[in-house]
């Protein structure tokens, strides 16, 4: 219900590893905006012992002008997408009005340094201009490099979908990961 909050995102995840009575050891698989979801759920919870983020959203590539193109890209879609598909934008719309707080409440938390964690980024991300396709990549780089138990693995000639252009990409890293996680 209204108003969009990432923390209640991250709160019905764990909701959900509760009612399936899922414990420790949980490695996270998030894409996209996921990634928030995932930062927020790793800082806040002990079962979960790794994560990898598959052309994640890292707070620390959104600064204040690229929320506001964000933004002036979205907005004027919102009529049709009503149109279109209202339930969707029912979602969707909170969603986007809620970036600058979504992105302020991720930026005051961080996916434990000593949480084994692989950091898969597409050669052809979501964002479209050099400037920003240099500081999504500088944003996940200094990510990477924030922790030794970091990797970053780049997904060449793959698009934003990794998991559908690249799959073999992202099974690697999920196996590489658990493997990891078992043999702590």
């Amino acid at each position: 219900p209204p108003p969009y909050r990432i923390d209640d995102e991250a709160q019905a995840l764990r909701r959900e590893l509760d009612r399936h009575h899922i414990e420790a050891p949980v490695v996270l698989v998030a894409h996209s905006y996921g990634g928030f979801v995932a930062t927020i759920v790793a800082a806040t919870d002990a079962r979960i012992a790794g994560v990898v983020l598959v052309d994640a959203n890292l707070a620390d590539f959104f600064d204040d002008p690229q929320l506001e193109r964000l933004l002036a890209t979205y907005r004027p879609q919102f009529p049709a997408l009503e149109q279109a598909a209202p339930e969707l934008a029912r979602v969707m719309i909170p969603l986007i009005e809620a970036y600058p707080a979504t992105v302020a409440r991720v930026g005051e938390v961080d996916i434990p340094a000593a949480t084994p964690t692989i950091d898969i980024l597409a050669e052809r991300t979501w964002v479209e201009t050099p400037e920003e396709i240099k500081a999504i990549r500088r944003a996940h780089s200094d990510f990477v490099a924030a922790s030794p138990h970091r990797q970053a693995v780049f997904a060449e000639a793959s698009g934003h979908h990794v998991m559908l252009d690249r799959p073999g990409v992202v099974l690697d890293a999920v196996a590489q990961l658990v493997a990891t996680v078992r043999a702590r």
